[in-house]
């Protein structure tokens, strides 16, 4: 499969998640906000690349009308509540924690104690990073060789993880 930029990853990501919150797929209004897209006709150029990549399929008459094609990365989510957001990692950042690239993680939003292992929001770009708090910073600490750690005050906690999940040989295993 080809590769998706960030912009296509989160555009894919919400509308997964507004659809299993609401039942029906966004507009392209609320897809725009959502990602931080003001042009209709951007949101549409990605949601056209989208469907050229075979992940989506929409239909034309509706501006609701938005199917996930990718069941494999939607066999995952068994359990969902309002407290509970699903994370797809774009890096390794944790791989010397067990999380790599292509997981999937379960995130409860809310605080998260110094040394938990969290998702925050770092200039609109998600990752998941251990956390530590350093007065008004936080530390944001790789668990991987490759990726560095990160001291600002700019991040946004998200929530703490509470589980991954890895499709492994089309089967799902909790690790």
């Amino acid at each position: 499969m080809e590769k998706l930029n960030y912009r296509q990853q989160a555009i894919l990501d919400y509308i997964k998640k507004y659809t299993l919150d609401k039942g029906y797929s966004p507009s392209i209004k609320e897809i725009g906000e959502a990602v931080g897209l003001a042009s209709s006709s951007t949101v549409h150029g990605h949601l056209a690349r989208l469907e050229k990549k075979g992940l989506i399929k929409r239909n034309p008459s509706s501006a609701r009308a938005i199917e996930i094609i990718d069941e494999k990365k939607r066999c995952a989510i068994f359990a969902w509540d309002n407290d509970t957001d699903l994370y797809y990692m774009h890096d390794n950042g944790m791989i010397d924690e067990r999380i790599a690239k292509g997981d999937t993680v379960i995130v409860r939003r809310g605080y998260v104690d110094d040394g938990d292992i969290a998702l925050v929001s770092l200039y609109g770009r998600k990752m998941v990073r251990r956390i530590y708090r350093q007065g008004k910073e936080q530390l944001l600490e790789a668990e991987s060789k490759t990726e560095r750690s990160i001291l600002t005050s700019e991040a946004k906690i998200i929530g703490k993880v509470v589980g991954v999940f890895r499709l492994f040989e089309d089967e799902v295993i909790n690790m």
